[in-house]
């Protein structure tokens, strides 16, 4: 009985050598390390199937969102409306496509960043200054339901709005698609709940 105990206890010995050994060739190879945490990691995943669907649909979402910047020129192509100043063109939860292609015309909806707002506006172009280089152009930009122009609205030292604030044109509206970001913007905690729900959703639904 005891002999058996001691060749268990020795081939056990062995395996926890051999285990160290791993782990020491691992540490030492940055590479090696680097493919054994991965492996543990998928290894501990409860369906890989799902995973891997669900990385999948992140990483086209990611190439699909990079093409699009390219495409409109814009680093930010889709906004949501957040306010009522440009009703009843478009509304609260209307979702915008812009593009950055050509200089804004009079009557063109553009979406500007002003210095003092940290939340962009979506207005109307209302008159347009050339300066006298030919080139230079400026805004003025007026909400729809507005009975006043923006330069209320804009910072001190601000009467136009230059073609650096200009994050893009309006080139599609699609109505309400975006009005779970208001639900978002209007309760802080809905972004607690909303974002790990759809987490579970994706991981569930194998996507």
């Amino acid at each position: 009985m005891t002999s058996v105990t001691q060749r268990v206890d020795a081939v056990a010995m062995r395996m926890l050598r051999s285990q160290h050994l791993e782990k020491l060739n691992s540490a030492s190879n940055p590479v090696n390390y680097v493919k054994s945490v991965v492996k543990n990691f998928i290894d501990t995943l409860p369906d890989k199937r799902n995973t891997f669907f669900m990385l999948l649909t992140l990483c086209t979402f990611f190439v699909g969102w990079r093409t699009a910047i390219a495409m409109t020129g814009c680093e930010s192509p889709l906004v949501v409306v957040l306010s009522g100043s440009m009703e009843p063109f478009m509304f609260r939860g209307d979702l915008l496509v812009l593009h950055n292609i050509g200089e804004p015309r009079m009557g063109d909806v553009v979406v500007f960043s002003l210095p003092n707002r940290s939340i962009p506006i979506v207005h109307r172009v209302h008159r347009i200054r050339l300066l006298e280089d030919g080139e230079t152009r400026l805004y003025l930009t007026k909400g729809d339901n507005n009975e006043m122009d923006d330069r209320t609205l804009y910072p001190k030292g601000y009467r136009w709005v230059e073609k650096k604030d200009i994050i893009g044109k309006v080139s599609v509206l699609v109505p309400r698609v975006g009005y779970i970001t208001l639900i978002a913007e209007d309760h802080a905690w809905a972004k607690l709940v909303l974002v790990p729900l759809a987490l579970i959703w994706c991981w569930y639904s194998g996507m």
